[in-house]
Protein backbone atom coordinates (compact mmCIF):
# COMPACT_ATOMS: atom_id res chain seq x y z
CA UNK A 1 0.00 0.00 0.00
CA UNK A 2 1.25 3.48 -0.78
CA UNK A 3 1.40 5.21 2.60
CA UNK A 4 0.07 8.54 1.55
CA UNK A 5 0.14 11.32 4.07
CA UNK A 6 -3.41 12.05 5.06
CA UNK A 7 -4.49 15.26 6.72
CA UNK A 8 -7.42 15.84 8.97
CA UNK A 9 -9.75 18.58 7.87
CA UNK A 10 -11.15 20.81 10.53
CA UNK A 11 -13.46 23.67 9.69
CA UNK A 12 -14.35 25.99 12.55
CA UNK A 13 -17.93 27.12 12.71
CA UNK A 14 -18.30 30.42 10.91
CA UNK A 15 -21.00 32.86 11.68
CA UNK A 16 -21.35 36.52 10.80
CA UNK A 17 -18.53 37.62 13.07
CA UNK A 18 -16.25 34.65 12.45
CA UNK A 19 -14.60 35.72 9.17
CA UNK A 20 -14.31 33.81 5.90
CA UNK A 21 -14.14 30.19 4.86
CA UNK A 22 -11.34 29.75 2.38
CA UNK A 23 -11.89 28.58 -1.18
CA UNK A 24 -11.91 24.89 -0.26
CA UNK A 25 -13.65 25.45 3.07
CA UNK A 26 -10.80 23.73 4.88
CA UNK A 27 -7.99 24.28 7.32
CA UNK A 28 -5.41 21.49 7.22
CA UNK A 29 -3.61 20.11 10.27
CA UNK A 30 -1.70 16.89 10.80
CA UNK A 31 -3.59 14.13 12.59
CA UNK A 32 -1.90 11.95 15.18
CA UNK A 33 -3.58 8.67 14.22
CA UNK A 34 -4.87 7.51 10.84
CA UNK A 35 -6.81 4.35 10.09
CA UNK A 36 -7.19 3.09 6.52
CA UNK A 37 -10.08 1.33 4.80
CA UNK A 38 -10.05 -0.46 1.44
CA UNK A 39 -6.34 -0.40 0.67
CA UNK A 40 -4.19 -3.38 -0.29
CA UNK A 41 -1.55 -3.32 2.45
CA UNK A 42 -1.52 -4.65 6.02
CA UNK A 43 -3.54 -3.03 8.79
CA UNK A 44 -6.29 -1.97 6.41
CA UNK A 45 -9.93 -2.46 7.26
CA UNK A 46 -12.40 -3.85 4.77
CA UNK A 47 -15.40 -2.08 6.32
CA UNK A 48 -15.72 1.55 7.34
CA UNK A 49 -17.76 0.66 10.43
CA UNK A 50 -15.02 -1.66 11.71
CA UNK A 51 -12.51 1.19 11.50
CA UNK A 52 -14.90 3.52 13.33
CA UNK A 53 -15.39 0.94 16.08
CA UNK A 54 -11.61 0.80 16.65
CA UNK A 55 -11.03 4.55 16.35
CA UNK A 56 -10.58 7.03 19.18
CA UNK A 57 -11.79 10.62 19.41
CA UNK A 58 -9.62 12.78 17.16
CA UNK A 59 -8.62 10.00 14.75
CA UNK A 60 -8.87 10.18 10.97
CA UNK A 61 -10.26 7.35 8.86
CA UNK A 62 -9.14 7.47 5.24
CA UNK A 63 -11.18 5.39 2.80
CA UNK A 64 -9.66 4.29 -0.52
CA UNK A 65 -11.85 3.85 -3.56
CA UNK A 66 -10.26 0.48 -4.46
CA UNK A 67 -13.04 -1.47 -2.71
CA UNK A 68 -15.85 0.97 -3.51
CA UNK A 69 -18.82 0.85 -3.31
CA UNK A 70 -19.05 0.18 0.43
CA UNK A 71 -22.45 -1.33 1.20
CA UNK A 72 -22.90 -0.19 4.79
CA UNK A 73 -25.16 1.69 7.17
CA UNK A 74 -22.65 3.64 9.22
CA UNK A 75 -23.04 4.91 12.79
CA UNK A 76 -20.54 7.51 13.99
CA UNK A 77 -20.44 7.94 17.76
CA UNK A 78 -16.92 9.36 18.05
CA UNK A 79 -15.34 12.69 17.10
CA UNK A 80 -13.48 11.62 13.97
CA UNK A 81 -12.56 12.80 10.48
CA UNK A 82 -13.92 10.47 7.77
CA UNK A 83 -12.25 11.21 4.43
CA UNK A 84 -12.84 9.57 1.06
CA UNK A 85 -10.15 9.32 -1.59
CA UNK A 86 -12.38 10.80 -4.30
CA UNK A 87 -15.95 12.02 -4.00
CA UNK A 88 -16.87 10.58 -7.41
CA UNK A 89 -15.42 7.11 -6.89
CA UNK A 90 -15.56 6.51 -3.12
CA UNK A 91 -19.17 5.42 -2.65
CA UNK A 92 -21.09 4.54 0.51
CA UNK A 93 -24.36 2.79 -0.39
CA UNK A 94 -27.04 2.38 2.26
CA UNK A 95 -28.79 -0.45 0.39
CA UNK A 96 -32.19 1.22 0.95
CA UNK A 97 -31.91 0.46 4.68
CA UNK A 98 -32.23 3.17 7.36
CA UNK A 99 -29.81 6.08 7.10
CA UNK A 100 -26.65 5.66 5.11
CA UNK A 101 -24.66 7.61 7.75
CA UNK A 102 -25.94 8.54 11.23
CA UNK A 103 -23.87 10.95 13.34
CA UNK A 104 -24.39 11.00 17.10
CA UNK A 105 -21.05 12.56 18.16
CA UNK A 106 -19.97 16.19 18.11
CA UNK A 107 -17.03 17.43 16.04
CA UNK A 108 -17.31 14.96 13.16
CA UNK A 109 -15.99 15.79 9.67
CA UNK A 110 -17.03 13.93 6.51
CA UNK A 111 -15.47 14.78 3.16
CA UNK A 112 -14.98 13.21 -0.23
CA UNK A 113 -17.72 10.59 -0.67
CA UNK A 114 -20.72 9.73 -2.78
CA UNK A 115 -23.44 8.89 -0.25
CA UNK A 116 -26.54 7.24 -1.64
CA UNK A 117 -29.52 4.93 -1.26
CA UNK A 118 -30.97 5.42 2.21
CA UNK A 119 -34.33 3.83 3.00
CA UNK A 120 -37.50 5.45 1.68
CA UNK A 121 -37.78 7.39 4.97
CA UNK A 122 -34.08 7.64 5.75
CA UNK A 123 -31.31 10.14 5.10
CA UNK A 124 -28.00 10.11 3.34
CA UNK A 125 -26.50 11.81 6.40
CA UNK A 126 -28.43 12.36 9.63
CA UNK A 127 -26.86 14.65 12.24
CA UNK A 128 -27.96 14.79 15.87
CA UNK A 129 -24.98 16.68 17.24
CA UNK A 130 -22.91 19.88 17.28
CA UNK A 131 -19.96 21.28 15.34
CA UNK A 132 -19.92 18.80 12.47
CA UNK A 133 -18.54 19.58 9.03
CA UNK A 134 -20.00 17.96 5.91
CA UNK A 135 -18.14 19.14 2.82
CA UNK A 136 -17.32 18.19 -0.76
CA UNK A 137 -19.63 15.19 -0.97
CA UNK A 138 -22.10 13.94 -3.59
CA UNK A 139 -25.35 12.98 -1.87
CA UNK A 140 -28.01 11.38 -4.04
CA UNK A 141 -30.99 9.02 -4.19
CA UNK A 142 -31.97 9.36 -0.53
CA UNK A 143 -35.26 10.41 1.03
CA UNK A 144 -33.43 13.33 2.68
CA UNK A 145 -29.94 14.20 1.52
CA UNK A 146 -28.72 15.80 4.77
CA UNK A 147 -30.97 15.87 7.84
CA UNK A 148 -30.10 18.15 10.77
CA UNK A 149 -32.25 16.73 13.55
CA UNK A 150 -33.71 18.48 16.57
CA UNK A 151 -31.15 20.14 18.87
CA UNK A 152 -28.32 19.78 16.38
CA UNK A 153 -26.48 23.09 16.00
CA UNK A 154 -23.33 24.90 14.88
CA UNK A 155 -22.74 22.61 11.91
CA UNK A 156 -21.20 23.52 8.55
CA UNK A 157 -22.65 22.11 5.32
CA UNK A 158 -20.26 23.26 2.59
CA UNK A 159 -19.76 22.59 -1.13
CA UNK A 160 -21.86 19.45 -1.38
CA UNK A 161 -23.81 18.33 -4.44
CA UNK A 162 -27.28 17.08 -3.45
CA UNK A 163 -29.38 15.67 -6.27
CA UNK A 164 -32.30 13.31 -6.80
CA UNK A 165 -33.29 13.30 -3.12
CA UNK A 166 -36.91 13.86 -2.06
CA UNK A 167 -35.60 16.63 0.20
CA UNK A 168 -32.12 17.97 -0.35
CA UNK A 169 -31.42 19.47 3.05
CA UNK A 170 -33.82 19.39 6.03
CA UNK A 171 -33.40 21.29 9.30
CA UNK A 172 -35.82 20.20 12.01
CA UNK A 173 -35.50 22.27 15.16
CA UNK A 174 -31.85 22.95 14.30
CA UNK A 175 -30.13 26.28 14.98
CA UNK A 176 -27.01 28.28 14.15
CA UNK A 177 -25.84 26.26 11.17
CA UNK A 178 -23.84 27.60 8.22
CA UNK A 179 -24.99 26.30 4.81
CA UNK A 180 -22.88 27.55 1.90
CA UNK A 181 -21.79 26.80 -1.66
CA UNK A 182 -23.98 23.73 -2.04
CA UNK A 183 -25.78 22.69 -5.22
CA UNK A 184 -29.27 21.28 -4.67
CA UNK A 185 -31.31 20.01 -7.60
CA UNK A 186 -34.05 17.58 -8.62
CA UNK A 187 -35.85 17.48 -5.27
CA UNK A 188 -39.38 18.03 -4.01
CA UNK A 189 -37.90 20.46 -1.48
CA UNK A 190 -34.43 21.84 -1.98
CA UNK A 191 -33.81 23.28 1.49
CA UNK A 192 -36.48 22.99 4.18
CA UNK A 193 -36.58 24.57 7.65
CA UNK A 194 -39.17 23.23 10.07
CA UNK A 195 -40.13 23.33 13.72
CA UNK A 196 -38.52 26.53 15.02
CA UNK A 197 -35.23 26.22 13.13
CA UNK A 198 -33.59 29.57 13.79
CA UNK A 199 -30.45 31.68 13.39
CA UNK A 200 -29.15 29.72 10.41
CA UNK A 201 -27.22 31.23 7.50
CA UNK A 202 -27.75 30.12 3.89
CA UNK A 203 -25.43 31.75 1.39
CA UNK A 204 -24.05 31.12 -2.10
CA UNK A 205 -26.14 28.00 -2.65
CA UNK A 206 -27.37 27.04 -6.11
CA UNK A 207 -30.88 25.55 -6.13
CA UNK A 208 -32.71 24.45 -9.27
CA UNK A 209 -35.34 22.08 -10.63
CA UNK A 210 -37.22 21.56 -7.37
CA UNK A 211 -40.86 21.99 -6.41
CA UNK A 212 -39.88 24.30 -3.54
CA UNK A 213 -36.40 25.83 -3.64
CA UNK A 214 -36.21 27.07 -0.04
CA UNK A 215 -39.04 26.54 2.46
CA UNK A 216 -39.07 28.35 5.81
CA UNK A 217 -41.96 27.29 7.96
CA UNK A 218 -43.22 25.99 11.33
CA UNK A 219 -42.17 29.23 13.07
CA UNK A 220 -38.62 29.20 11.77
CA UNK A 221 -37.23 32.64 12.61
CA UNK A 222 -34.16 34.88 12.44
CA UNK A 223 -32.65 33.01 9.51
CA UNK A 224 -30.50 34.74 6.89
CA UNK A 225 -30.96 33.69 3.26
CA UNK A 226 -28.55 35.70 1.11
CA UNK A 227 -26.63 35.49 -2.16
CA UNK A 228 -28.29 32.30 -3.36
CA UNK A 229 -29.32 31.42 -6.91
CA UNK A 230 -32.81 29.90 -7.03
CA UNK A 231 -33.99 28.98 -10.51
CA UNK A 232 -36.47 26.83 -12.39
CA UNK A 233 -38.57 25.80 -9.40
CA UNK A 234 -42.31 25.93 -8.82
CA UNK A 235 -41.83 27.99 -5.65
CA UNK A 236 -38.47 29.75 -5.45
CA UNK A 237 -38.71 30.76 -1.78
CA UNK A 238 -41.78 29.95 0.31
CA UNK A 239 -42.25 31.58 3.71
CA UNK A 240 -45.05 29.87 5.65
CA UNK A 241 -45.66 30.69 9.32
CA UNK A 242 -42.15 32.16 9.49
CA UNK A 243 -41.09 35.41 11.15
CA UNK A 244 -38.11 37.77 11.38
CA UNK A 245 -36.19 36.20 8.51
CA UNK A 246 -33.98 38.21 6.18
CA UNK A 247 -34.10 37.38 2.46
CA UNK A 248 -31.57 39.40 0.49
CA UNK A 249 -29.24 39.58 -2.49
CA UNK A 250 -30.66 36.43 -4.02
CA UNK A 251 -31.21 35.78 -7.72
CA UNK A 252 -34.70 34.31 -8.04
CA UNK A 253 -35.62 33.57 -11.64
CA UNK A 254 -37.57 31.33 -14.00
CA UNK A 255 -39.86 29.96 -11.30
CA UNK A 256 -43.64 29.81 -11.24
CA UNK A 257 -43.64 31.78 -7.96
CA UNK A 258 -40.45 33.71 -7.25
CA UNK A 259 -41.31 34.38 -3.59
CA UNK A 260 -44.51 33.05 -2.02
CA UNK A 261 -45.61 34.10 1.48
CA UNK A 262 -48.45 32.69 3.59
CA UNK A 263 -48.98 33.41 7.29
CA UNK A 264 -45.53 34.97 7.38
CA UNK A 265 -44.88 38.17 9.31
CA UNK A 266 -42.10 40.67 10.02
CA UNK A 267 -39.74 39.31 7.37
CA UNK A 268 -37.44 41.59 5.38
CA UNK A 269 -37.17 41.09 1.60
CA UNK A 270 -34.42 43.35 0.21
CA UNK A 271 -31.84 43.62 -2.57
CA UNK A 272 -33.09 40.61 -4.53
CA UNK A 273 -33.27 40.22 -8.29
CA UNK A 274 -36.67 38.67 -9.01
CA UNK A 275 -36.94 38.06 -12.73
CA UNK A 276 -38.68 36.02 -15.41
CA UNK A 277 -41.07 34.27 -13.04
CA UNK A 278 -44.78 33.80 -13.63
CA UNK A 279 -45.41 35.64 -10.34
CA UNK A 280 -42.55 37.69 -8.96
CA UNK A 281 -43.91 37.84 -5.40
CA UNK A 282 -47.24 36.49 -4.13
CA UNK A 283 -48.35 37.29 -0.58
CA UNK A 284 -51.24 36.20 1.63
CA UNK A 285 -49.88 37.81 4.82
CA UNK A 286 -49.14 41.06 6.64
CA UNK A 287 -46.39 43.23 8.09
CA UNK A 288 -43.46 42.22 5.90
CA UNK A 289 -41.05 44.82 4.52
CA UNK A 290 -40.16 44.63 0.83
CA UNK A 291 -37.83 47.19 -0.77
CA UNK A 292 -34.78 47.69 -3.00
CA UNK A 293 -35.64 44.61 -5.03
CA UNK A 294 -35.50 44.49 -8.82
CA UNK A 295 -38.69 43.09 -10.36
CA UNK A 296 -37.80 42.36 -13.97
CA UNK A 297 -39.90 40.72 -16.70
CA UNK A 298 -42.15 38.69 -14.43
CA UNK A 299 -45.49 37.90 -16.08
CA UNK A 300 -47.17 39.37 -13.00
CA UNK A 301 -44.71 41.39 -10.97
CA UNK A 302 -46.47 41.11 -7.59
CA UNK A 303 -49.76 40.20 -5.94
CA UNK A 304 -50.36 41.21 -2.33
CA UNK A 305 -53.58 40.05 -0.69
CA UNK A 306 -52.39 41.17 2.74
CA UNK A 307 -50.96 44.43 4.04
CA UNK A 308 -47.21 44.83 3.68
CA UNK A 309 -44.67 47.64 3.40
CA UNK A 310 -43.34 48.05 -0.14
CA UNK A 311 -40.79 50.83 0.34
CA UNK A 312 -38.28 52.24 2.80
CA UNK A 313 -39.59 55.79 2.74
CA UNK A 314 -38.11 58.79 0.99
CA UNK A 315 -35.38 59.24 -0.17
CA UNK A 316 -34.34 55.59 0.29
CA UNK A 317 -37.13 54.46 -2.02
CA UNK A 318 -38.97 51.28 -2.84
CA UNK A 319 -38.42 48.70 -5.57
CA UNK A 320 -37.51 48.80 -9.23
CA UNK A 321 -40.28 47.66 -11.59
CA UNK A 322 -39.19 47.26 -15.19
CA UNK A 323 -42.78 47.86 -16.38
CA UNK A 324 -42.85 51.23 -14.59
CA UNK A 325 -39.60 53.03 -15.37
CA UNK A 326 -40.37 55.17 -18.44
CA UNK A 327 -42.71 58.10 -19.16
CA UNK A 328 -44.56 55.96 -21.71
CA UNK A 329 -45.54 53.72 -18.75
CA UNK A 330 -46.60 56.67 -16.60
CA UNK A 331 -43.30 56.83 -14.72
CA UNK A 332 -42.04 60.43 -14.51
CA UNK A 333 -39.09 61.72 -12.51
CA UNK A 334 -39.47 65.46 -12.88
CA UNK A 335 -37.05 66.35 -10.06
CA UNK A 336 -34.42 63.79 -11.16
CA UNK A 337 -34.09 62.19 -7.71
CA UNK A 338 -34.18 58.64 -9.07
CA UNK A 339 -37.67 58.02 -7.70
CA UNK A 340 -40.81 57.93 -9.81
CA UNK A 341 -43.16 60.79 -8.92
CA UNK A 342 -46.22 58.52 -8.60
CA UNK A 343 -46.70 55.23 -6.72
CA UNK A 344 -46.69 51.75 -8.19
CA UNK A 345 -49.94 49.90 -7.45
CA UNK A 346 -49.66 46.28 -6.31
CA UNK A 347 -52.36 43.87 -7.49
CA UNK A 348 -54.50 42.44 -4.68
CA UNK A 349 -55.63 44.93 -2.05
CA UNK A 350 -54.70 48.57 -1.57
CA UNK A 351 -50.93 48.19 -1.35
CA UNK A 352 -48.58 50.56 -3.14
CA UNK A 353 -44.89 51.07 -3.55
CA UNK A 354 -44.93 54.79 -2.76
CA UNK A 355 -41.43 55.47 -4.05
CA UNK A 356 -40.66 53.17 -7.00
CA UNK A 357 -37.13 53.43 -8.37
CA UNK A 358 -36.40 54.78 -11.82
CA UNK A 359 -33.29 52.62 -12.24
CA UNK A 360 -32.41 49.08 -11.12
CA UNK A 361 -31.13 48.90 -7.58
CA UNK A 362 -27.41 48.15 -7.21
CA UNK A 363 -26.22 46.84 -3.85
CA UNK A 364 -22.54 46.60 -4.84
CA UNK A 365 -20.21 49.18 -6.36
CA UNK A 366 -16.92 48.23 -7.98
CA UNK A 367 -14.00 50.55 -8.76
CA UNK A 368 -10.86 49.71 -10.74
CA UNK A 369 -7.76 51.88 -10.30
CA UNK A 370 -4.40 51.79 -12.04
CA UNK A 371 -0.86 52.51 -10.90
CA UNK A 372 1.73 49.95 -9.88
CA UNK A 373 -0.63 47.04 -10.26
CA UNK A 374 -4.42 47.20 -10.30
CA UNK A 375 -6.39 48.13 -7.21
CA UNK A 376 -9.95 46.78 -6.99
CA UNK A 377 -12.35 48.42 -4.54
CA UNK A 378 -15.64 46.68 -3.71
CA UNK A 379 -18.21 48.65 -1.74
CA UNK A 380 -21.36 47.31 -0.08
CA UNK A 381 -24.00 49.99 -0.65
CA UNK A 382 -26.93 47.63 -0.10
CA UNK A 383 -29.03 46.59 2.86
CA UNK A 384 -27.47 43.17 3.61
CA UNK A 385 -24.05 42.10 4.85
CA UNK A 386 -22.15 40.17 2.19
CA UNK A 387 -21.23 36.75 3.57
CA UNK A 388 -18.44 34.73 1.98
CA UNK A 389 -19.04 36.44 -1.34
CA UNK A 390 -16.74 35.71 -4.24
CA UNK A 391 -15.08 38.05 -6.68
CA UNK A 392 -13.59 36.98 -10.01
CA UNK A 393 -10.98 39.01 -11.88
CA UNK A 394 -10.49 38.08 -15.54
CA UNK A 395 -7.52 39.73 -17.25
CA UNK A 396 -6.67 39.66 -20.95
CA UNK A 397 -3.62 41.14 -22.67
CA UNK A 398 -1.20 40.18 -25.41
CA UNK A 399 2.07 40.40 -23.43
CA UNK A 400 1.46 39.85 -19.73
CA UNK A 401 2.92 37.50 -17.14
CA UNK A 402 -0.27 37.00 -15.16
CA UNK A 403 -3.51 36.58 -17.04
CA UNK A 404 -6.59 34.45 -16.75
CA UNK A 405 -8.88 34.35 -13.71
CA UNK A 406 -8.16 35.35 -10.12
CA UNK A 407 -10.71 34.36 -7.47
CA UNK A 408 -11.08 35.48 -3.85
CA UNK A 409 -13.72 35.07 -1.15
CA UNK A 410 -14.62 37.88 1.24
CA UNK A 411 -17.26 39.14 3.65
CA UNK A 412 -18.31 42.77 3.78
CA UNK A 413 -20.70 44.50 6.21
CA UNK A 414 -23.20 47.13 5.08
CA UNK A 415 -21.56 50.45 4.27
CA UNK A 416 -18.00 49.11 4.23
CA UNK A 417 -15.51 48.62 1.42
CA UNK A 418 -12.63 46.24 0.77
CA UNK A 419 -9.66 46.55 -1.58
CA UNK A 420 -7.67 43.90 -3.45
CA UNK A 421 -4.45 44.40 -5.39
CA UNK A 422 -3.32 42.52 -8.48
CA UNK A 423 0.27 42.95 -9.60
CA UNK A 424 1.89 41.68 -12.79
CA UNK A 425 4.37 42.67 -15.50
CA UNK A 426 3.95 43.12 -19.22
CA UNK A 427 3.45 45.46 -22.13
CA UNK A 428 0.52 46.55 -24.30
CA UNK A 429 -3.22 47.02 -24.24
CA UNK A 430 -5.56 44.78 -22.31
CA UNK A 431 -8.86 44.41 -20.51
CA UNK A 432 -9.87 43.39 -16.99
CA UNK A 433 -13.35 42.36 -15.81
CA UNK A 434 -14.32 42.17 -12.14
CA UNK A 435 -17.42 40.17 -11.19
CA UNK A 436 -19.20 39.98 -7.85
CA UNK A 437 -22.35 37.92 -8.27
CA UNK A 438 -24.09 39.37 -11.30
CA UNK A 439 -22.48 42.80 -10.87
CA UNK A 440 -19.50 43.30 -13.15
CA UNK A 441 -17.16 46.08 -14.18
CA UNK A 442 -14.83 46.06 -17.17
CA UNK A 443 -11.84 48.37 -17.68
CA UNK A 444 -9.45 48.88 -20.58
CA UNK A 445 -5.80 49.41 -19.67
CA UNK A 446 -2.34 49.97 -21.08
CA UNK A 447 0.41 48.04 -19.31
CA UNK A 448 4.03 49.19 -19.26
CA UNK A 449 6.16 46.96 -17.06
CA UNK A 450 4.34 46.86 -13.69
CA UNK A 451 2.42 50.09 -14.34
CA UNK A 452 -1.27 50.06 -15.37
CA UNK A 453 -2.97 53.02 -16.98
CA UNK A 454 -6.76 52.64 -16.85
CA UNK A 455 -8.30 54.30 -19.89
CA UNK A 456 -12.01 53.59 -19.27
CA UNK A 457 -14.33 51.43 -17.19
CA UNK A 458 -18.00 50.59 -17.11
CA UNK A 459 -20.15 48.84 -14.51
CA UNK A 460 -23.10 46.70 -15.47
CA UNK A 461 -25.84 44.90 -13.56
Amino acid sequence: MSMKKIVCIIIPFLFLQFGDINKEGSIFVDCENILYVGGSGPNNYSKIQDAINDAMDGDTIFVYDDSSPYYENIVINKSICLIGENSYTTVIDGMRKNCTICIFADDVSIKGFTIRNSSENGSGIKITSYNCNISNNIIMHNHVGIYLDVWSANNIIFKNNLSCNYEGLLLFGSDRNFIAYNTVMKAERGISLQWWSSDNIFTENNIMHTTIGILLHDYSAYNTVVQNSIKSDYYGIWLASAEWNKIGNNIISNNTHGIFMSYAHKNIIVDNIISHNMYGLYSYCNNNTIYHNNFIENQIQAIDKGNNFWDNGYPSGGNYWNNFDEPSEGAYDNNSDGIVDSPYYIIGKNNTDRYPLVYPWKSIEIEIHGGFGIKIVIRNVGDIDLLNAKYLAEMEALFILKKGTTEKTFSLPIGREIAFNISTFGFGFGKITIKVGIISKTADFFLLGPFFHISSWQQSH
